[in-house]
């Protein structure tokens, strides 16, 4: 008996048992509103969230749109410091925006083209809480809008896990 808890111990700590502790065991990707969310530190002070539509012809609104929308219309994609960080700087995306006019509604949006979006936030370490990012965003194609999603806590992975 005592053997088979040393065992497991070794495994729980060399990783073997699915988990590496509770932030990893969280750190997978979460999927809500059509859209997969991913996060993870890229250096000291950095973290990457990445969204990503699960359907072709859907984008993201970006994070220059207002915050409620143009119009009404559209929810801001918003990523920011949760549990066990403080951000020390904007969040900012590696695809520039695009203007979709829509002649119907009489209004022009703000959106990331089609596809995954990767959006960066500076980060310091704020407590020993298992860090956390909060995502808000709306996915939508031309036609269709999936249901928004709005403070979705996101547990950050650790770089290369």
């Amino acid at each position: 008996m005592r053997g088979r808890a040393a065992i497991v111990s070794l495994m729980v700590l060399l990783g073997l048992a699915g988990c590496s502790g509770p932030t990893a065991c969280a750190a997978r990707p979460i999927t809500a509103g059509g859209v997969r969310v991913s996060a993870e530190f890229i250096s000291d002070s950095g973290v990457r969230v990445t969204l990503a539509p699960l359907r072709a012809g859907f984008h993201l609104y970006s994070l220059t749109m207002p915050d409620g929308g143009v119009d009404g219309l559209g929810v801001p994609t918003r990523v920011r410091a949760g549990a066990g960080l403080r951000s020390v700087g904007p969040a900012r995306s590696d695809v520039a925006s695009i203007r979709l006019r829509m002649p119907e509604l009489h209004v022009t949006l703000p959106v990331y083209p089609d596809g995954p979006v990767h959006v960066r936030l500076r980060v310091a370490s704020d407590g020993d809480a298992s860090p956390t990012v909060i995502v808000s965003y709306g996915a939508c194609s031309e036609r269709l809008c999936l249901r928004p999603v709005r403070d979705l806590s996101v547990p950050v992975a650790s770089a290369g896990s």
